[in-house]
């Protein structure tokens, strides 16, 4: 009676082993479910951080006058035009700005880049000068570009400007795209805010 009393009193290898499978299954997915959760955040935190970057250059730009005041003096603010332009000489390009003649990075030709590095990730400007049709903008030739410099006037009384902010991950993830349109003061009209 007591040899049955004992087949009876554990449990079988086959129910531990079952046990310890289900119990190993819950643990691999909890500590699945945190890393991800985990990864996620992180992605959500660098997105939100490139996304504040972007909004804040564009805020910035906004809040200059379009273009240099003649014989500014030393202290005068800058402008949006020497902000985004800053060497405005397309011989003079460098690797964090330059002038492309021909269409890049979804822009057409004839537009100026600016690649800065911020806290937030790399924050790359594009401006593009334009000219109002009844349906749009339009993209001046690069012709019509190449050779301006900062001293010079405005060769179109409009500039759209983009402004990309690529957080810092591994994550091949596109960072937050802002646009405005700018206009020269003698034409507020031209002031259409944002785009979509």
């Amino acid at each position: 009676m007591s040899l049955r009393w004992r087949a009876q009193a554990g449990f079988t290898l086959l129910e531990v082993v079952v046990a310890g499978g289900t119990l190993l299954a819950g643990v691999v997915c909890a500590t699945t479910w945190f890393t991800l959760s985990a990864s996620l955040l992180s992605s959500a935190r660098q997105t939100g951080a490139a996304q504040a970057a972007a909004v804040q250059e564009v805020e910035l730009l906004r809040s200059l006058p379009f273009a240099p005041a003649p014989a500014a003096a030393a202290d005068a603010p800058p402008s949006l035009i020497v902000r985004v332009f800053p060497h405005a000489e397309p011989a003079r390009n460098t690797a964090s700005a330059w002038f492309s003649r021909t269409a890049a990075n979804g822009r057409p030709p004839g537009t100026f880049f600016t690649r800065r590095q911020t806290a937030a990730g790399a924050l790359l400007v594009a401006a593009t000068f334009v000219t109002p049709l009844s349906a749009g903008w339009a993209p001046l030739q690069p012709e019509l570009v190449e050779g301006y410099g900062a001293a010079d006037l405005p060769p179109a009384a409009a500039l759209l400007v983009e402004v990309v902010c690529e957080p810092q991950r591994e994550a091949a993830t596109p960072g937050r795209v802002e646009t405005v349109i700018a206009a020269a003061a003698d034409r507020p009209a031209l002031i259409t805010g944002w785009l979509p």
